[in-house]
């Protein structure tokens, strides 16, 4: 639905200076286009490896190319190009018995750009 948010839970939410505000949900990752009040809802697709893994999101991070950065767990960061809508998928763990949680709960963006 372009007129509502995905989910109720907003777990990161951060505006791109270029009038979009973008929030990790529970149920996706949100776009909003606020000159134009319509929403944009990214979701996992089994049938589509270019869409994002999973649909609870924990975090959200813009870097200095606008590229969005979330995870949906399961030890994927994932990067979203806004201009062409394509995911790619970063594994970072790939064993499961690790104390560590199974997403990233933050970004940070280094002086050389390094994510």
């Amino acid at each position: 639905d372009i007129n509502s948010l995905s989910n109720d839970t907003i777990t990161g939410m951060k505006d791109d200076g270029k009038g979009n505000l973008w929030m990790a949900t529970l149920n996706g990752l949100c776009k909003f286009n606020v000159g134009k009040e319509i929403f944009t809802t990214y979701r996992h697709n089994d049938k589509n490896v270019q869409r994002i893994s999973g649909n609870a999101l924990h975090s959200l991070f813009i870097d200095h190319n606008k590229n969005i950065w979330t995870s949906p767990g399961n030890w994927i960061i994932e990067k979203l190009n806004p201009e062409t809508g394509i995911f790619t998928h970063y594994r970072y763990n790939s064993n499961p018995n690790n104390f560590i949680n199974d997403y990233a709960s933050c970004f940070a963006e280094d002086n050389n750009g390094d994510i």
